[in-house]
């Protein structure tokens, strides 16, 4: 039997669902804060929204033959590899993952290598389907899409490393939702692995928008961020 099923003292109640109590504890104090460096679009409420939509897809889809601490680890650890690069962060979360000797003492060596893969996994322009239902969720869970939100963390990306103009901003960000997620009748590479959840709901308005529709979002998040710095 694992270690979290011969500890049952160390456990506690997270979210409603059990984690352990020193797996949350290190993560804490020892991944999370590692966000603090990364753009105002990967901070830690990033992470802590994708937890807690993986939880969601758990609950929608009623999955129940699964485990809910590789499942908050995977969801800590799937941007880490920001603190490397952009383009291949997904490899060096997998890379950092695997080699973190403080989950090896928590978890199988097959359980590491499932959570390894799935933070690969997890990157929506990954052409390849996810390795396993670990995969799947932090995928979903990742993508969160909500349209002002994903246009906020576009201009929060594009403000720290790019510094565009308002009208390029604009135009960046209808690019990047028409390659991305479908809109204005674009075929979009994100694809969803479950139906059931506001993400699916989402991507469809977002299908069905043009241009001007887009640049319309686009106004008021731009002038809600302005009106906050």
């Amino acid at each position: 039997m694992r270690k979290y099923y011969k500890q049952r003292e160390k456990l506690i109640n997270y979210e409603n669902e059990i984690l352990l109590k020193n797996l949350k504890s290190y993560i804490e104090n020892n991944i999370i804060p590692l966000y603090s460096k990364f753009d105002k679009g990967h901070q830690k409420d990033h992470i802590e929204k994708v937890w807690k939509s993986s939880l969601q897809i758990l609950k929608d889809n009623e999955i129940t033959d699964i485990n809910i601490n590789m499942v908050y680890t995977i969801a800590m650890f799937h941007d880490i590899g920001l603190s490397h690069n952009r383009k291949d962060h997904h490899k060096y979360s997998k890379k950092i993952l695997m080699n973190d000797l403080y989950l090896k003492e928590i978890f199988s060596k097959e359980e590491i290598e499932i959570m390894g893969d799935a933070v690969e996994d997890h990157r929506a322009s990954n052409k390849n389907k996810a390795r396993s239902i670990y995969g799947e969720i932090v995928s979903d869970g990742d993508r969160l899409i909500n349209l002002r939100e994903i246009i906020l963390r576009i201009f929060q990306y594009e403000d720290k490393y790019i510094k565009l103009s308002k009208d390029d901003l604009f135009k960046s960000c209808y690019e990047h939702l028409s390659e991305k997620y479908g809109a204005d009748n674009h075929v979009g590479y994100v694809k969803l692995y479950f139906n059931k959840s506001n993400s699916q709901k989402e991507l469809d308005k977002i299908h069905k928008m043009n241009k001007e529709d887009i640049y319309k979002e686009c106004e008021i998040v731009y002038n809600e961020m302005k009106g906050n710095m």
